[in-house]
């Protein structure tokens, strides 16, 4: 059998775009959230100038809060709040623990219910928003503007919602579209663990995935086709350091009990080490940090400690990247996370489509509004990265339960080059799958690898 490694592997263009991620040195977490609300709001009201302009034309009021008068039609532009009962409350874990009123359970997979409010708030007020706005899928931390008329009530009756414009995203490369297809390869989930020789069929699935990336596996046609795989993107959960939404059971050890322990995840990160060593000897690989990995855990989190990577560090193909994460292969925009965003978007959504979820998101021009609402985040002053100012050509979101991709025109933009390619990554220990995307055409194939266990 003749192996892709003696086979010239193709080499593509590579811009990093993930610098707006990376935090600056000696950082400052003592600050409060107001500023990143506040840029937020500032720039969603810039975005949003174009699009009311758009729609009512330049003789509209559009007015704050404070100057909103009864029965006049107008437009307000806010950041909603999203009123919910099943929310995790530290005000109502206080009342439950003097007894004054009953606490929900906090372990809900779903906060949204069907009493949920929406309300709409700026610099100075808030207002509860009425009439055609629907509370199933929005949530807080969006800034969006809405048409309508203040009532008696107090409540504001909403006509009309519009979100902040997102730019489309740049048109294929003409060269990739009349050349041989060029193929990038997301894989998340490979969570390697101290205890790896208890798990064999988890190991063997590892073990298939790096010969096939060698091409140790299959005929001539398709060892050159993963010769044509110009980029490994590893989203996340790399390392089981803690159980996800969990703490690290090793930090719960009594000092003098541990002083001579080594870290689980030290030894874990060592299998890693030399996984990726034997992998970025021939491909170059990005490596995200993700919620299991041992790294901080506000987003956006930053690139994995190099003492980690001895081996792999030493190879020009191994990258440290940030979570979220944003570059350009061959002139196509990847835009992904490891999947933290989704999840807790999700649990604000009635639906349980990751697809629709992360199509919510491009639609509100933000990867993830919840933030420092219900997921944790750096405390920027003036500045929120998260702002989705131009469309990707490929937006994926690791570690969710199912595989999912679709080809979707983001609604509310009007431009053209709407079109995104929506991926949605399971871990790659739970389904064996790993997704091959082509960047001639964005088309997503699944790859698929199982053990003799898993065939039963």
């Amino acid at each position: 059998m003749e192996s892709c490694q003696l086979r010239r592997r193709l080499t593509s263009e590579y811009k990093f775009l993930s610098q707006p991620f990376v935090l600056p040195k000696n950082s400052d977490f003592q600050r409060q959230y107001f500023g990143i609300y506040r840029y937020r709001l500032r720039t969603g009201r810039k975005l949003l100038a174009s699009v009311i302009r758009h729609k009512y034309g330049s003789d509209v009021k559009v007015k704050t809060l404070s100057d909103l008068v009864e029965f006049e039609r107008c437009v307000i532009v806010g950041t909603a709040y999203k009123l919910q009962e099943m929310k995790p409350s530290v005000i109502r874990e206080l009342r439950d623990e003097i007894r004054t009123k009953p606490q929900p359970m906090q372990s809900l997979p779903k906060y949204a219910d069907s009493k949920d409010e929406i309300v709409l708030e700026d610099e100075e007020l808030r207002v509860k928003l009425v009439g055609s706005i629907e509370t199933y899928d929005l949530c807080t931390g969006v800034v969006l503007g809405v048409y309508g008329t203040l009532t008696s009530a107090g409540n504001f009756q909403v006509l009309d919602v519009m979100f902040p414009t997102v730019s489309p995203s740049s048109p294929l490369p003409v060269a990739l579209e009349s050349g041989e297809p060029y193929y990038v390869l997301l894989v998340c989930g490979l969570r390697f663990d101290t205890e790896e020789g208890k798990n064999a069929e988890v190991q063997i699935l590892r073990h298939h995935l790096l010969n096939w990336l060698l091409g140790n596996y299959g005929g001539r046609e398709e060892q050159e086709k993963v010769a044509r795989i110009v980029r490994v993107i590893i989203a996340g959960n790399s390392v089981m350091a803690k159980k996800p939404g969990g703490r690290n059971c090793f930090s719960q050890v009594a000092k003098y009990l541990s002083k001579k322990m080594i870290h689980p995840s030290v030894e874990a990160a060592s299998s890693l080490d030399i996984f990726l060593k034997q992998l970025a000897n021939y491909i170059p690989v990005d490596l995200m940090p993700g919620e299991t990995d041992p790294t901080n855990n506000l987003l956006p989190q930053q690139a994995l400690h190099s003492c980690m990577f001895r081996k792999a560090c030493r190879l020009p193909n191994f990258n440290r990247v940030t979570n979220p994460y944003c570059v350009s292969i061959c002139g196509i925009t990847f835009l992904g996370t490891s999947g933290q965003n989704i999840d807790d978007l999700s649990k604000h959504s009635v639906t349980s489509d990751r697809i629709l979820v992360m199509l919510n998101t491009l639609k509100w021009g933000h990867l993830c509004p919840t933030m420092p609402d219900t997921l944790g985040c750096y405390p920027y002053e003036n500045d929120d990265p998260f702002i989705i100012k131009q469309l990707p050509h490929v937006y994926f979101a690791a570690n969710q339960p199912t595989f999912a991709s679709s080809f979707c025109v983001v609604p509310r933009v009007t431009q053209s080059n709407t079109r995104v390619r929506l991926l949605s990554l399971p871990s790659f220990c739970e389904s064996g799958c790993a997704a091959l995307v082509n960047l001639r055409n964005l088309a997503v194939e699944p790859i698929i690898f199982k053990t003799l266990a898993s065939k039963k």
